[in-house]
């Protein structure tokens, strides 16, 4: 199965990246460099300095081991034709030590205080959610990860963003149905392909207009967006429901369904929405239950089982590491997500 990512190292980093793997698997203990080495049995063989210029020196490229990673996962679990489900989330791993590269306070949704902030390394995570037939719901398999650094360059949506297009130009001929939850919506995901659906959630205090008008024939541009809509916020009364059966969490329900085909032109300009109310009663507010979906097919059932499975699925934050101290430079802890450690 490593052989499918053998094209993204050297021959010589290849080699250590698969004796990793390998300790990762056969270590029941910490994910550290050392447990690694322990699992692989190579304590007495390896310098251990040669597992840690892994992470800081050795030439790797993470996007192409996304894309070896990503077509070998759809090639093993996805039959053909079927489209692709991504999710996206970000993760906190906490560090200690003012030396590591992009370490901030930032917010964590493990956190225990009242503030819910940790110190550490954020990454903003793709996987593709999967259905295996031993466990009894989907599970999400990480594919790409990229670091986020607060007031840098890239905020978490555009990283996100650059990870969907890519994807979709890896699996160019598949429909690839990204979800993820409230805080990813924004200017950065209007350009995304045609072959993309985005399911999200909706602030509260989003504002939802109706499709734009035919042209008039009149002078001048044209109207991209129709009259203002109710905001999610505001109790759902006006809208017909459905009664669609949907899965989540492994489970079949029954619930209030409602489609409003709006635009949602603060955040993905004039491209065309499906609004989705999920509720338990027909007096559920939206404020609660409305997501987003670009390029849907028009199926509540669909949109609602695919943000109820694909949500919540990523890995959080796991104890141990790679070898933090040999991972604090840039390059060390960009590549931190390549072996799952921390």
């Amino acid at each position: 199965m490593l052989g499918a990512l053998r094209g993204s190292f050297t021959s010589p980093t290849f080699s250590t990246f698969a004796a990793l793997v390998t300790g990762l698997s056969a270590n029941i203990g910490q994910g550290t460099v050392t447990g690694m080495l322990l699992g692989a049995n190579l304590t007495r063989h390896w310098s251990h300095d040669r597992a840690h210029s892994f992470f800081a020196r050795a030439r790797c490229d993470p996007q192409t081991l996304g894309a070896s990673l990503s077509h070998l996962v759809v090639r093993s679990l996805v039959p053909d034709g079927t489209p692709l489900t991504v999710a996206v989330d970000d993760t906190l791993s906490k560090r200690r030590g003012k030396k590591v590269f992009g370490a901030a306070w930032q917010h964590d949704d493990s956190a225990t205080g009242r503030d819910g902030n940790g110190y550490g390394t954020c990454f903003v995570v793709l996987g593709l959610v999967v259905e295996l037939p031993f466990p009894s719901r989907p599970v999400c398999l990480p594919i790409a990860a990229r670091l986020h650094r607060p007031k840098g360059e890239q905020t978490k949506v555009e990283l996100a963003a650059s990870m969907i297009r890519f994807l979709a130009a890896c699996h160019w001929s598949r429909r690839i149905d990204v979800v993820a939850d409230a805080a990813y919506h924004g200017r950065a995901l209007r350009d995304l392909p045609a072959s993309v659906t985005f399911t999200t959630r909706v602030p509260s205090n989003a504002v939802l207009h109706a499709l734009a008008p035919p042209p008039t024939g009149r002078r001048g541009r044209p109207r991209l967006k129709g009259g203002r809509l109710a905001t999610p916020a505001e109790p759902a009364a006006t809208r017909v429901f459905t009664l669609p059966a949907v899965v989540r969490y492994g489970r079949i329900e029954t619930v209030f369904a409602a489609e409003t085909t709006c635009l949602w032109y603060g955040s993905f300009h004039t491209r065309t929405k499906l609004g989705v109310t999920v509720g338990q009663n027909e007096r559920s507010s939206s404020r609660e239950v409305q997501h987003k979906s670009l390029g849907a097919d028009g199926l509540c059932g669909a949109v609602g089982a695919r943000h109820g499975h694909g949500c919540g699925e990523l890995p959080v934050d796991r104890a141990g590491g790679c070898g933090k101290a040999g991972r604090r430079p840039a390059t060390a802890v960009a590549k931190q997500e390549d072996l799952g450690g921390d």
